[in-house]
């Protein structure tokens, strides 16, 4: 029997030896859980313990027992009191149930037991305890005995081998099947003998730890040494945890039990154990084979047109879908950020550091980017879209003079608390970790923080390129033959932008043409968000929209709302991170579902708010919205908006400002043969919502329809040809009206003046057709006096 002490360094080398040949497995006794709470506000009592409750309740509520009994069976073994405990003639069955419920169920673990099942590799662990302790803290499955069709499969999936019973089933079921009488021990050799036999198997060929476990009355274990002759193996270790060295008599019933190693810790510091077991694991990282494929095997394109015009279609492609092709490789246009110098430095000093910024703010390239200038270190890459088990985290952050980059989306929560809790050891391996984040993961900045003073440092990125960022990619594209950027713009915008130059519409033609989807992408072309409160107004749920915007990430994100803004009860946003994006693909939907659909989406969408927020489905419906929106330019565009408007005189009649709007559309889109009649009709309308606006005292709304008049008035008189005197003069009044209402630094007349209205051409054209006279002299005469005021403000 070979003894060590905990701290001998030779420990961790052959402990880190079985971890490599995965061949250490652990049997937890009661000393893994002795003193942990419960739910029912006890604490798990180890053999001794539970013993010592066991005599006092037969004292109490045993049948027949006197103080001089209970003093003779104290000095029985545990297994023999439990035959009379856990006898139905002996105890209340209410009294057992609730002492192990009260004890047993509901079991609370330490954060070094915790890491003990989650921060290793274990692939299944056997346990001598009844308690739900392991299952409660890990992804272990339990597994009880007494099934004979427990297939070697089992191993696969991550079990917890019950032994001796599990606390759930005996609560749960009417027959109770713990092994804790010493009848029990010896049936189990029997009846739970495939669970036996596994254990068996291992203890054979494989490294067994024994933790908690004090194998003085196991009997179900030393028979499977006594059958199989144990001791003999010495190729393989049995391993138990003591505080002392044990004398003759105890090492022979370790010995009874296989054991043939026994580890020396310092009495009460059990956190040597799990100390020198956390070494040995993260020691055994050195030679892992599987970590190499972490290492950072990065391929930077060269001049290459194709490979770098395919790199901008392939990412353009992928965004917000599963990795591809385009893991590890910097493309030659990457013309690097200032912030590497910063991120480079701060890595030199060694722990964590945070890289954080919007999607695609470009965060990935620059982390590869310094990645790839790290040349005196290992360097480790972890992927968006790799997820590794919290073991193999463990293990990888152990390593030596490295450094370790997580691109986004690799670590959660419970895994950042793991590199937290490192840091020193990260600091004092001499490596440091690059963590990349988005920048609405602050909470994950506050996980990695020792202290809320002492955050780790964060370098932000902006999601737009500098001049001289955007001046130092464009000289490369221009070199590869691809599209330039545009300072100013974001840079998923300028990516998007790059990719339709290019000629690719995979991206936009993908997209669901759904209502839901055209009403949030027309609210958001307008008014560039939509508040989470808007939700309500379309009578759909937050579910729906959530997976919209999920399935369109990162085109469509979500922002918080600040103080600053206008109120919003949700506060938070949804905005759209290209608007190039946004427009391609309202005009996608638009030529995929037709005019006539998409007319009635809108509709529904104005009735939809104007039930909850008139401002906003105002806002919605004006025509500068709309043409911004549908560009009046493309064809049916005109059939689309004015069909729009023709409808909602229905719900808004009765709006001054919607005849406004109304006019507006038909001056700048009708094109039509009756186009005279057709403006005449607006005119009178907007005299009906003059009288209105007058009488409703409403200023705003007379000006607005004093101005749109003139244009009106004025295209009218032009489609004319300037035939119909009338409505020349009809002009000539309403253009006059308006100038003579508006002040000397009006910015109506002054654009009227510039020739910046499409109305200053019809103006300039109606002055000269006076100025010719051609049989309207005496006629002229008649409006001579507004003519001047006109001439008088407007020099055309």
């Amino acid at each position: 029997m070979e003894i060590f002490n905990h701290d001998d360094v030779n420990l961790v080398e052959i402990l880190s030896g079985y971890f490599k040949d995965a061949t250490l497995v652990p049997v937890l006794g009661a000393g893994f859980t002795v003193g942990e709470p419960s739910k029912g506000g006890q604490k798990v009592p180890n053999g001794e313990g539970f013993k010592k409750i066991m005599l006092s309740q037969l004292e109490k509520h045993g049948s027949g027992f006197s103080h001089q009994d209970i003093e003779k069976l104290s000095s029985e073994h545990f297994s023999e009191v439990a035959d009379f405990y856990f006898d139905p003639g002996e105890m209340p069955e209410d009294v057992v149930t609730d002492t192990l419920r009260s004890h047993f169920y509901g079991v609370s673990l330490g954060s070094a037991k915790k890491s003990f099942l989650n921060e290793i590799e274990w692939k299944y662990i056997y346990t001598l305890n009844i308690d739900d302790a392991i299952e409660s803290h890990s992804e272990f499955l339990p597994i009880y005995p007494y099934d004979d069709s427990l297939s070697d499969k089992s191993r696969h999936y991550k079990p917890v081998y019950k032994l001796h019973g599990d606390i759930y089933y005996e609560l749960t079921h009417d027959k109770g099947r713990l092994v804790f009488r010493k009848a029990s021990y010896l049936a189990s050799i029997e009846s739970n003998k495939r669970m036996l036999e596994l254990l068996e198997e291992d203890m054979l060929a494989k490294n067994i730890i024994f933790l908690g476990c004090s194998l003085k009355d196991e009997d179900d274990i030393a028979y499977l040494v006594a059958s199989r002759e144990m001791e003999g193996k010495k190729e393989t270790r049995r391993i138990v945890f003591s505080d002392k060295e044990p004398d003759i008599i105890e090492k022979k019933k370790l010995r009874r039990h296989g054991v043939n190693t026994i580890i020396i810790h310092e009495k009460g510091e059990f956190w040597q154990i799990y100390d020198l077991i956390d070494k040995a694991y993260k020691a055994s990282a050195d030679s892992d084979g599987e970590m190499k494929s972490y290492l950072l095997d990065l391929r930077v394109l060269g001049k290459d047109e194709s490979s770098n015009k395919a790199h901008i279609i392939s990412g353009v492609d992928n965004l917000g879908m599963a990795p591809s092709d385009n893991g590890e490789i910097l493309p030659y246009y990457y013309g690097g950020r200032s912030k590497e110098r910063e991120v480079l430095s701060l890595i030199k000093e060694g722990g964590i550091v945070v890289l954080s910024g919007g999607r695609v703010s470009g965060k990935t390239l620059m982390a590869r980017s310094v990645a790839n200038s790290i040349a005196d270190k290992s360097v480790y890459y972890i992927n968006t879209g790799t997820y590794l088990d919290t073991p193999y985290l463990h293990k990888l952050i152990s390593k030596k003079n490295s450094v370790i980059v997580f691109d986004a989306k690799t670590l959660d929560y419970a895994m950042t608390e793991i590199l937290r809790k490192n840091q020193a050891s990260i600091i004092e391996n001499s490596t440091s970790i690059l963590v990349v984040l988005d920048s609405d993961d602050s909470l994950m900045v506050e996980s990695l923080s020792n202290h809320k003073l002492n955050p780790p440092p964060v370098v932000e990125l902006s999601g737009k390129l500098s001049k001289l960022e955007t001046d130092a990619a464009n000289k490369k594209l221009k070199e590869v033959r691809c599209p330039a950027f545009k300072l100013g713009r974001n840079i998923l915008d300028n990516i998007f932008q790059a990719y339709s130059t290019l000629g690719q519409n995979n991206v936009v033609k993908r997209v669901p043409k759904t209502a839901l989807l055209m009403k949030l992408l027309y609210v958001l072309g307008v008014t560039r968000r939509f508040d989470g409160d808007w939700v309500k107004y379309l009578n759909v749920s937050h579910g729906d929209v959530d997976a919209l915007v999920e399935s369109l990430s990162p085109y469509l994100g979500y922002e918080k709302t600040y103080a600053s803004e206008r109120s919003s009860h949700a506060g938070y946003k949804l905005i759209s991170h290209s608007d190039a994006w946004l427009m391609a693909v309202i005009l996608e939907i638009y030529r995929a579902r037709g005019v006539s659909w998409c007319g009635e989406t809108l509709f529904n969408l104005y009735v939809e708010v104007s039930k909850r927020d008139r401002r906003l489905a105002i806002e919605l419906s004006k025509f500068d919205s709309l043409n911004s929106v549908f560009r009046g330019d493309r064809p049916g565009a005109s059939e689309l908006i004015l069909g729009v408007y023709d409808r909602l005189e229905a719900i808004w009649g009765e709006e001054p400002e919607f005849f406004v709007q109304k006019a507006k559309a038909y001056y700048n889109m009708y094109r039509d043969e009756d186009v005279e009649s057709v403006l005449g009709q607006r005119l009178s309308e907007l005299e009906v919502a003059a009288s209105w606006a007058e009488a409703e005292g409403d200023s705003n709304a007379e000006r607005n329809i004093r101005h749109i008049s003139v244009l009106v008035s004025l295209r009218r008189a032009y489609e004319n040809k300037f035939r119909d005197f009338e409505y020349m003069a009809d002009a000539v009044d309403k253009t006059a009206l308006a100038i003579e209402r508006e002040s000397v630094n009006s910015r109506y007349v002054k654009q009227l003046a510039d020739g910046k209205l499409r109305g200053s051409l019809y103006l300039k054209k109606l002055l000269d057709k006076l100025d010719a006279g051609s049989g309207f002299d005496m006629r002229v005469l008649s409006f001579k006096d507004k003519v001047g005021v006109i001439r008088g403000r407007v020099d055309l």
